[in-house]
């Protein structure tokens, strides 16, 4: 029988190592090597060197391989290795993922773990302090990914500093780059020290390490190696113990006698086979219990360095009585407040610290968990001893032993700010809801398509439906149709930006009318959806209290005018009464014959440009008092000083001298003329009034460049560009400093009583605020004041001037007037152009002569008549005649006569007094044809 065992063994002795071979011998493989000492890298020799290469060399020996090495880093090695560049990669970490890419043999070459190294000066304690901290690693390694999963776990952030090599990751945590390495344990121990790093006692991550191929390749090739790595482990100084020996300083297990003298081979066949066989049983064992005490080396880290919690077993009787703890991990201290040794002595320290309140829902849980041997998990509270009160999570699973008893296997979790973060949020929920239902604004959330999905009470009063039959609209059922093109520039701006608005439109209420709202929105993210957050402001109010601000401040601007041309009817009715001299004189010489021949044109021309002078301030007075709506419409700013200049010397008269200079030609500005004229008048007027006989009022125009520095410094808020502006300066009293504080305020003025109403500065101050201009005012007591308007300069093309000629023609044209003198003039004008002209004084006659059947080309109509208006007779004319041309002659402005006679087929329009060529010009273009 032992003959027949040694037999067998001699057998296996041969055949066994003959199965390793393969159709591998005496082949060249190509292998990948980057920098990781002591398990790989290359030697300053540039020569292959450390655990993997020297049992690799072993192999290649025995096979007769031929071992080329391709350098490159932790990544290029990995693709190469893929890519099938090389045909092995030694030092390759199992995972999962790494599965899926390359094949791995059965059994590892090393177990080795992660671990954490400090620089000098890092305080590392616990994974908790990781949070924040720049930690070194090798891009792709496991320990970077391994690392990263487990602190997102716990909440930490960190950030990683990744290298392509661990020299690189030794060297930027000693040069102060970096606070800490992620690193294997076998090379972290080996080179921390030569770096001044400082080893941790944080570990993580036990990872098997192989020799790995790409899936589906060269597994003959590993096959190979992984015969051989296992034939290596069991043999003592063997090429493997003999690398980790030299690299690691791992013991090798005892020599297991291998050469027996052939005298005693026979009779100690089966001693040897038995301690062959203890011996290796042996060094299982110890092997095992290395593991298992790494293993639980392991866990203690983890379970230690867990962050506000900690891991426990607690053993009871079979019916949950008799507690006692036999594992509490290190955060039982930071969790409860009590240390592990207490808790060992006497569980009650901790069951004790049980919130009275939670102590049925405890029992009722671990009530249901026994009776199903299911997972046990609660959210309870515990307090303290120092009297703090903690939001505790459990989580244990129970299982039975042998005699009956139960072990509890748990984690124990500090929740406490989560669950006050939780109780915030409600509360925060709830008082945002409570300002969401009282707030005085309407508030709407809706989808991008209008879907209406929550409103506040206030929106429901604005537009008259209730919440429940909002949920059923969208705002475009809400919106009359004519803004859906503003609508849509608003959804375009809101994809663009983001927000909308303000802007102002209508909505229709329930019941019909509209109500005027401004409204605000932006864009919010609610549950992964886009929707519309908006605000929505009811204006019927503010649009009632402006429009009545805006007449009042009409009424009031209309005023100011009035109260303006009081102060000019002196000077003008006396300029007023020398040109009717002038006319009077003239046409007397003319009806008494004292003058003859050529004396007589020159008289009655002087009677026309008397008339001309009358009738061109007669239209300005008309212009400015009109009151209608303001208009900005370009205006040639030289034409209104010039005028507004003439007005002020007709009221200064003799007593204050007048002057203008312009220096600008075509000064345009866009604005309302009647509001800048009268803003330059009241500066006037007040400078008149602070001056003595003799003085003098300059008002001049220029252009001018205002730059960034003038703008900033001004009060009012403009621009730097070209502006126009108009000085107004007084040699008067001037003004202190309390008045130049003061003097646009409304109603206050520094003229005696009934003399000045102090809204004069007022208005002037806001016209120029509505023109987009500035002021600036110098003044001293007994120096005079100077104002200086500004007004933004527009670029507008004028139209070039047509030289006007009288234009002859012929047809019949009825002219009607009340004036005796108008119809005899007018009328022998008419002729005069070729025409024949049928004048009345009465509008019925003019009806009843067109009744008749009477043929006209063109009727003159006077505006303002006794009997008939001009609107009435008109109306009557249409009765029976719907096509011949009609134009209205005024003494009037022309402004409010498209009104007056709006649908009566008016062509055109008249301003007495007029010239011979303005009537041909007229007559020509209006005549019917």
């Amino acid at each position: 029988m032992v003959q027949h065992i040694v037999v067998m063994l001699l057998i296996l002795a041969t055949i066994v190592p003959l199965l390793g071979k393969s159709s591998s011998l005496g082949r060249t493989v190509h292998v990948g090597i980057y920098e990781n000492e002591p398990k790989i890298f290359l030697d300053s020799a540039g020569k292959p060197a450390g655990i993997f290469p020297e049992i690799l060399a072993a192999v290649a020996l025995r096979e007769q391989w031929d071992i080329i090495y391709h350098k490159g880093t932790w990544d290029q090695c990995l693709a190469m290795l893929e890519q099938g560049s090389i045909d092995i990669m030694p030092d390759v970490a199992y995972s999962t993922k790494r599965d899926s890419i390359f094949d791995f043999p059965s059994e590892e070459v090393l177990i080795s773990w992660s671990a954490i190294y400090a620089a000098r000066g890092t305080t590392v304690q616990s994974m908790a302090d990781l949070n924040g901290k720049r930690i070194a690693v090798v891009k792709g390694s496991i320990q970077q990914t391994y690392l990263q999963e487990l602190l997102q776990g716990f909440g930490f952030v960190p950030s990683f500093v990744e290298v392509p090599s661990f020299a690189e990751a030794y060297s930027v945590v000693a040069d102060g780059k970096a606070d800490l390495l992620a690193t294997n344990h076998l090379s972290g121990d080996y080179f921390h020290t030569r770096y001044g790093l400082r080893k941790t006692a944080i570990v993580f991550n036990p990872a098997n390490l192989h020799f790995a191929v790409a899936q589906g390749k060269n597994g003959d090739l590993i096959g190979v190696i992984e015969s051989a790595v296992n034939s290596m482990k069991g043999t003592a100084n063997s090429a493997y113990y003999t690398a980790l020996e030299r690299w690691t300083f791992v013991e090798t297990p005892n020599a297991i006698p291998q050469q027996v003298q052939l005298l005693f081979a026979i009779i100690a066949a089966l001693l040897a086979l038995s301690v062959l066989f203890i011996l290796t049983l042996r060094w299982q064992i110890r092997r095992a219990v290395n593991r298992l005490k790494m293993s639980e080396q392991q866990l203690q880290g983890i379970s230690n360095n867990l962050v506000n919690g900690c891991v426990y077993q607690v053993s009871s009787g079979g019916d949950g009585s008799k507690r006692k703890f036999l594992y509490l991990s290190a955060g039982v201290e930071q969790v409860f407040g009590v240390t592990a040794e207490d808790v060992y002595k006497n569980a009650m320290v901790l069951y004790g610290s049980l919130h009275p309140d939670d102590l049925p829902l405890i029992q009722e849980r671990e009530t249901e968990s026994l009776e199903t041997m299911s997972l046990f998990h609660c959210e309870v509270r515990f307090i303290r001893p120092d009297g703090d009160e903690r939001w505790i999570y459990l989580s244990s699973t129970p299982h039975r032993t042998p005699v009956g008893d139960i072990l509890w296997d748990g984690l124990a979790l500090d929740v406490t700010e989560r669950h006050l973060a939780q109780e915030a949020l409600i509360e925060s929920e709830r008082f945002s809801r409570s300002l969401f239902n009282e707030s005085p604004i309407g508030l709407a959330l809706c989808k991008m398509d209008g879907a209406l999905i929550d409103v506040n009470p206030a929106y429901c009063k604005i537009v008259g439906y209730t919440s429940h039959e909002l949920k059923s609209l969208t705002y475009w059922e809400l919106t009359p149709p004519e803004y859906e093109s503003h609508e849509r520039a608003q959804l375009d701006s809101l994809k663009r930006t983001g927000r909308y608005g303000p802007y102002e439109k209508e909505y229709l209420h329930k019941d019909g009318h509209r109500v005027p709202v401004s409204l605000i929105g932006l864009v919010i993210e609610l549950d992964g959806e886009r929707c519309i957050w908006s605000s929505v402001e009811d204006c019927t109010e503010r649009k009632f209290v402006e429009k009545e601000r805006e007449q009042l401040r009409e009424q009031l601007f209309h005023s100011q005018k009035m109260d303006a041309i009081g102060k000019l009817v002196g000077g003008i009715a006396h300029d007023f009464n020398n040109t009717l001299g002038s006319v009077v004189g003239a046409a007397e010489l003319i009806t008494t014959g004292t003058v003859e021949g050529p004396e007589v044109m020159e008289y009655a021309q002087m009677i026309v440009n008397a008339s001309k002078r009358s009738g061109e301030l007669t239209r300005k007075l008309l212009t400015f008092t009109r009151q209608i709506p303001h208009r900005r419409v370009p205006m040639e700013l030289g034409s209104i000083v010039n005028d507004t200049a003439m007005l002020l010397e007709r009221t200064a008269g003799k007593s204050v001298v007048v002057g203008t200079a312009i220096s600008a030609d075509s000064v345009i500005i866009c604005g309302d003329e009647a509001m800048v004229q009268h803003a330059i008048l009241n500066i006037g007027i007040n400078g008149i009034h602070a001056m003595s006989d003799g003085e003098k009022l300059d008002i001049s125009l220029a252009k001018i460049s205002l730059d960034q520095e003038f703008c900033n410094d001004s009060s009012f808020a403009i621009e730097p560009g070209s502006y126009a502006k108009v000085t107004i300066c007084d040699t008067g009293c001037g003004m202190s400093s309390g008045t130049l504080d003061r003097m646009y305020d409304p109603f206050f003025t520094t003229k005696p009583f009934g003399k000045g109403n102090g809204l004069g500065l007022s208005a002037v101050y806001g016209t120029v605020l509505e023109h987009g201009g500035a002021i600036s005012v110098q003044s001293e007591l007994g120096m005079g004041t100077q104002f200086d308007l500004y007004f933004p300069i527009v670029h507008h093309k004028s139209e070039p001037k047509v030289e006007s000629k009288v234009v002859q023609g012929s047809g019949t044209v009825l002219l009607v007037d009340d004036d005796p003198n108008i119809v005899k003039s007018v009328g022998g004008l008419i002729e005069s152009l070729g025409y024949t002209c049928v004048c009345f004084q009465r509008g019925a006659e003019v009806v009843a002569h067109l009744s008749k059947g009477g043929a006209v080309d063109l009727v003159l109509l006077d505006m303002i008549m006794p009997e008939l208006s001009g609107r009435e007779t008109l109306e009557e004319i249409r009765k029976f005649d719907q096509t011949t041309p009609v134009v209205i002659c005024t003494g009037y402005s022309g402004e409010g006569v498209d009104e007056t006679f709006a649908g009566l087929g008016v062509v055109g329009f008249l301003s007495k007094p007029f010239s011979r060529v303005e009537l041909a010009e007229l007559v020509a273009l209006y005549k019917k044809n």
